[in-house]
């Protein structure tokens, strides 16, 4: 399993929004999106060649301001309770992606993010 976390300066963009839930869906990928200031995007898959072929064709896109964060890829983790099915969801606020990526990723979305320690202290 992979995960990738991005960060937006913005994400506003209607056809944007289409064109990554389109991508998701065909990779097979799960996750959530944030809109607006800033614009978050949190993925995952049990296949990391999925994710590292989405994190290419989203960083090819035009974007004010693009940052995969956390160190780019996390192979070897996953998300344990998320929803079953493909594709993304969106949700209103930072924290929502916090609590998407679950208890297990909680600290290095919070660490990525630049939202303090993320360890739970």
């Amino acid at each position: 399993m992979a995960i990738a976390l991005f960060h937006f300066h913005h994400l506003l963009s209607s056809k944007k929004v289409t064109a990554l839930r389109a991508l998701s869906k065909e990779l097979g990928l799960r996750g959530v999106y944030k809109r607006g200031y800033p614009g978050l995007l949190f993925v995952f898959s049990d296949e990391v060649e999925e994710v590292r072929r989405f994190v290419k064709k989203v960083k090819a896109m035009r974007w004010q301001s693009c940052t995969l964060c956390g160190g780019g890829i996390r192979e070897e983790h996953g998300v344990v309770g998320f929803s079953e099915g493909k594709g993304i969801e969106e949700v209103e606020a930072v924290r929502d992606v916090v609590r998407a990526a679950g208890r297990e990723e909680e600290g290095w979305v919070k660490n990525g993010l630049g939202l303090g320690r993320g360890d739970g202290r």
